[in-house]
């Protein structure tokens, strides 16, 4: 069985600097890390950062949202 299937980019945030190494969404809400040594938190639909972390001293690898 061959499945062939194609990726097309809807939306793009220009969010940080480095690797994305993590996405996750919640409800209206979406997280991003980044080995930018950031955590950005987004509300949907209109993708503004309600809160952007710059303290970390080395690249973030993962986080999760909650309710």
């Amino acid at each position: 069985m061959f499945v062939s299937f194609s990726i097309k980019n809807v939306y793009s945030i220009a969010a940080h600097q480095n690797l994305v190494s993590t996405v996750k969404f919640q409800g209206h809400y979406l997280v991003t890390v980044s080995y930018d040594n950031t955590i950005k938190l987004w509300i949907h639909p209109i993708w503004s950062a309600l809160y952007s972390s710059t303290g970390h001293e080395q690249k973030i690898m993962s986080a999760d949202l909650t309710n």
